[in-house]
Order: structure tokens, then sequence, then C-alpha cells
């Protein structure tokens, strides 16, 4: 739940939206929605595909954003807590007899601690925890799918007239509207997600490249005029989706060592998933 700025722009270049199926996740949104830190996304959705007038996409359930951002969510749950960003930490080294003594990347020691717990992508988690886990560990099996973001800022305005699209048949698999998401700069911008195929098969191509194809797709896709585009960006989510045969079905924890982890690799890539992971986690620790 990411948002970036660029000038007049803003950009929501990762999760683009929740929903709520669940009565707990429910529950915990609504003073949210009440305060408006959380809202509803409305308007026109439509399949896109090149070269054809978009079709319109029907949604039968309510799809939430964060409001002025998507990170505003994250931003009030993290209110009054002590958060380091920008701050890598390194594996763990051995547990002393007072607990985890942490240090970041550049051996900075930022204290002793009796409990870890890590909701970063398994891969990054399994890299902090690995000499302590066990050998069957599940989070050894996780794998991940990727994603490409394409931001394009345009200057004069223009709206397609619909606020989100499902394309068929292209790299790109999702164009948002972002001047459409409730709270948002007027500002003419779009966010494009390319398919978790198309991302996979070229992680590891040059940057340029794949923000050039992606742009020519984009314009494509939508019609949105060439000459108006002043802002373009590309992000590389490598573990932006899971791989949801290789989910482990639950949190981890270890309480005798200290140590548990949550997030979306325990069923679903879906904001409303990693939430209801850590709140059984959250329920095991109080118990």
């Amino acid at each position: 739940m990411t948002t970036r700025h660029a000038e007049t722009w803003s950009f929501d270049h990762g999760t683009q939206f929740f929903t709520a199926r669940n009565p707990l996740f429910r529950t915990f949104l609504k003073p949210l929605i009440t305060s408006g830190t959380v809202a509803e996304w409305r308007g026109q959705v439509v399949y896109l595909e090149a070269g054809k007038k978009p079709r319109k996409r029907l949604w039968f359930e309510p799809h939430y954003v964060a409001s002025p951002t998507m990170s505003a969510l994250c931003k009030h749950l993290g209110a009054g807590l002590d958060i380091r960003a920008a701050t890598e930490i390194a594996p763990l080294a051995a547990r002393t007899g007072a607990g985890w003594v942490l240090e970041d990347a550049a051996g900075t020691v930022l204290g002793e601690f009796d409990l870890l717990i890590s909701t970063a992508p398994a891969p990054q988690t399994l890299r902090l925890f690995e000499a302590h886990l066990p050998a069957d560990s599940p989070l050894r099996s996780v794998r991940y799918r990727s994603c490409f973001a394409l931001m394009a800022g345009l200057d004069p305005a223009w709206q397609p007239g619909w606020i989100a699209g499902k394309a068929r048949d292209n790299p790109i698999e999702w164009v948002a509207v972002q001047a459409t998401r409730p709270g948002r700069s007027a500002a003419s911008a779009l966010v494009a997600h390319a398919s978790a195929d198309w991302s996979d098969a070229h992680l590891e191509d040059p940057a340029a490249d794949v923000e050039k194809t992606l742009l020519g797709e984009l314009e494509a896709l939508t019609g949105m005029p060439s000459d108006a585009v002043r802002y373009v960006s590309l992000h590389r989510w490598r573990y932006a989706l899971l791989d949801t045969a290789t989910a482990t079905g639950s949190a981890w924890l270890d309480l005798d060592a200290g140590l548990a982890a949550a997030g979306d690799w325990c069923t679903a890539s879906r904001i409303e998933d990693a939430w209801l992971a850590g709140q059984s986690l959250a329920s095991d620790l109080l118990v």
C-alpha cells in the first residue's frame, strides 16, 4: 500500500484496492470509513483491448482505497509507534540470554528484543530468520510472481471516462486513473500494471526497455495522447503476488525461540488476507 509523488502527480503504484468479505475485516474498516481514512472507489470499470473500444466490466462488491493516498491507512495504524523506515535488518545471529540483538546492514545495534515478528515477503523473512528455521519450514518453499508498475503523468489533462480497466491480450493487465480515486490530486495520472507472466519473463530486462514497451502498450490500450505525457517512471515489484500453490496456510510462531511471521504468503496476496493472517498471529500471541 504505497504512493509515489512527482511534481503535481501522485501514483498508487502498489496495491490498487481492497475488498471486505470477512466480517472481522468489515468491522475493522467501519470506523476508518467513517473517518474518511478509507473510502469506496466508485465509477465505470472497463475491459481494454488495443484497437477496440472499451467494454463495460461489472464490479459486484465495494472496492476500497485509503485516502488521500494508499499509504494513508498504514500511516494511520502506525501513529504513535516507534517506526524506523529505510532500515535494512541484518540476518539474525545467535540469540543471547537476554533476547535477540538486532543490527542493521551496516552493523549498527538497534536494540535487544524478546520477540521478533516479520511481516515481510517470505523470501525476505527467510533471509532474516533462515539460520533459526527448521529444515522443513513451509517458508522455504513459498514462491512469488513479479509485476512491473508503469506511472505516467499527463499535461494537459486527459480523462478517458472510466476509473480502471482490465486489459486483455496485452503485456499490461490493469490500468487505473488516479484522479478518480477519493482524495487524490486532480492532475491526470495513470498507473499500469503488467501481467505476472510478462513481468516474470522480463524481470531482469533493462528498465528503460521495459518502460518503453509498456508505455507504447498503454498508449495503444487507452488512446491517451502521447504528446501529453510529461512524466514516466517504472517500478519493479519482485514479490508482487503469491503463487497460491505455495501458500503456507497459516502464520508461523515459535514462542520458545521468540520468532514469528505472517503476511500475504499465508493464503493470498489480498490486503484482507494479509490482515487476517496478522490478526490470527496476534490472537495466538495474546493467549
